[in-house]
């Protein structure tokens, strides 16, 4: 990922970000300040370094507010999708390494490795029901791409190419040009929220 990519990203969070603040004044609210960058750079326990992209993403915000307090987050990310915050991206990350760990030891890591969990994989987003986003770090063409758990095909599979082309797809669909990953964008009319759903389940 380059720098110009990177920048790429900011440029489409800020369009968000003020979009958020203009029409979902409670979202924009519970954004969190960036994270520090020794945390984000601890995200992955010096295995590698975060993909420059992702410790981008953090420098934005360190994740939202609500999700950290244990509350019901306001996933305001396509598919229900609630942010971290760098530590809480760290933890996720452990748990995941714990998963690769178990897998390697009961002999099921020649099929699960790359499918259902890697040790190059950083969580970085969760619904409520405990599915994540991750974000890639082997190197290769995935490096940096959102991967995403699919329930037809029981496995992780690419959602967006990068970071930056999830928050593009975002604004996209704001504007009235397109979905996010199958999903519309609305506003909740109680709380002036952004909250995302499928055109098939509104």
């Amino acid at each position: 990922m380059t720098v110009s990519n990177a920048s790429g990203l900011v440029e489409e969070w800020e369009w968000f970000e003020t979009w958020l603040r203009d029409n979902a004044p409670v979202t924009y609210g519970i954004l969190r300040p960036p994270a520090d960058v020794e945390t984000i750079r601890q995200i992955a326990d010096g295995r590698f370094a975060v993909h420059p992209e992702f410790e981008q993403w953090l420098l934005l915000h360190d994740g939202f507010s609500r999700l950290d307090a244990g509350g019901a987050p306001e996933a305001f990310l396509p598919q229900y999708y609630a942010p971290y915050s760098a530590q809480r991206a760290a933890l996720a990350y452990s748990y995941m390494l714990r998963n690769v760990e178990s897998s390697i030891e009961d002999g099921s890591a020649s099929y699960a490795l790359g499918q259902t969990l890697h040790d190059e994989w950083v969580p970085f987003a969760r619904t409520v029901s405990g599915d994540e986003l991750v974000v890639d770090h082997r190197k290769g063409d995935s490096y940096g791409a959102v991967l995403q758990y699919s329930d037809g095909d029981g496995i992780y599979q690419m959602a967006w190419p990068s970071l930056g082309s999830m928050v593009a797809s975002m604004n996209a669909a704001l504007r009235g040009e397109g979905d996010a990953g199958g999903y519309i964008p609305r506003l909740h009319s109680d709380s002036l929220s952004l909250e995302w759903y499928h055109p098939r389940f509104p």
